[in-house]
């Protein structure tokens, strides 16, 4: 049963990862090179996107997993110093560049804060947190996990994408 309710928050954990816009804004519109034109994989690496080390990040919970937490009795608080929107149907995140002005060495974004989801009926926590925006070699989600106060793990892929 523990390893049900882990898994039901860890869903959920995923969703809101898979909500994040990873920093993704409407960078106007580029000319596409050929698929067979060499490019480096600093100059376009996914198209449409714009990746800052400051800033912040907004991001807004889909109507299904609002519903589905809903139903399945599970709230989300933000950790300072990210912070849920007023109508708690998403919250912003700073980003806390550590490397400057720059990703660091393993392609990511750091962001202080984090998430932290819990289930009333089983009185389990789940927090996520520190958290990290991997922009390359493959873009995705990652946080520390933490169940009840136990650290599970110091940072553990949650979300991942795949832009090809």
């Amino acid at each position: 049963m523990r390893k049900y309710g882990l898994s039901r928050l860890t869903v959920v954990a995923a969703v809101a990862a898979l909500a994040l816009p990873l920093g993704l804004a409407s960078a106007g519109a580029a000319d596409h090179q050929q698929a067979n034109t060499p490019k480096a994989a600093s100059a376009v690496p996914f198209p449409g996107a714009y990746i800052s080390p400051w800033g912040s990040a907004d991001v807004a919970l889909s109507p299904e997993a609002l519903q589905w937490m809903e139903a399945s009795g599970i709230t989300l608080e933000a950790i300072a110093p990210f912070k849920m929107h007023a109508d708690g149907r998403g919250f912003s995140m700073p980003i806390g560049s550590t490397a400057g002005d720059h990703l660091d060495s393993q392609g990511r974004i750091y962001y202080p804060g984090g998430l932290q989801f819990h289930h009333a009926a089983s009185g389990k926590t789940v927090k996520l947190m520190p958290t990290w925006i991997r922009v390359m070699p493959r873009p995705g989600y990652s946080a520390g996990v933490e169940v009840n106060g136990e650290k599970i793990a110091d940072e553990v892929q949650i979300g991942d994408t795949n832009y090809e």
